[in-house]
């Protein structure tokens, strides 16, 4: 790995192909794959409907939205007692 994180891009068969390269010591393999999930529903949204504003585009899904919106108002879930939002 030549950078901290590397996205690269390629055509295959008339579709694009992504692939994702980051340093072990600095990403968990989570936080990539959360990264390449919010990063597809960017592509997808800019596809399927171009006319949108970026800030309407959700790049969570709506259980980490709640998760999240649950951590902001401080609410505790012993599930995740132990745990950090990048280990979610």
């Amino acid at each position: 790995v030549h950078f901290d994180l590397d996205l690269t891009a390629t055509e295959q068969d008339g579709s694009l192909m992504l692939s994702w390269s980051f340093k072990a010591e600095l990403f968990e393999r989570t936080s990539i794959e959360r990264m390449a999930h919010a990063y597809a529903r960017l592509l997808d949204a800019l596809c399927h409907r171009p006319d949108m504003a970026l800030r309407d585009i959700p790049l969570i899904d709506d259980d980490d939205r709640a998760l999240l919106e649950s951590l902001s108002r401080g609410q505790h879930s012993p599930a995740f007692r132990d745990l950090t939002v990048a280990d979610q």
